[in-house]
């Protein structure tokens, strides 16, 4: 579990720095950049799993599903064109 602070830290992040990560990610397979990605992304991804499927198992496999696709799909984002 993430500690508060550095969730409440996470939660503030600007997104030139979820950029940054991303572009990491996509160029440099970076496992640092993605676990700080994932920690930003996972609880809103999940929330919203929770309020789409009514219970966590739904919303933890769509998580899962989501970053996972985004781990394998990364080497297609082009950061010049934010896509």
């Amino acid at each position: 579990n993430v500690q508060s602070g550095t969730r409440k830290a996470v939660q503030e992040t600007p997104s030139q720095a979820l950029s940054d990560a991303l572009v990491k990610v996509a160029e440099k397979r970076d496992r640092k950049a993605f676990a700080f990605l994932f920690e930003y992304f996972a609880p809103k991804i999940r929330r919203f799993g929770v309020k789409q499927f009514g219970n966590d198992a739904q919303a933890m496999e769509l998580v899962q599903d989501t970053m996972t696709s985004v781990w394998r799909k990364a080497h297609l984002y082009h950061h010049d064109k934010g896509a």
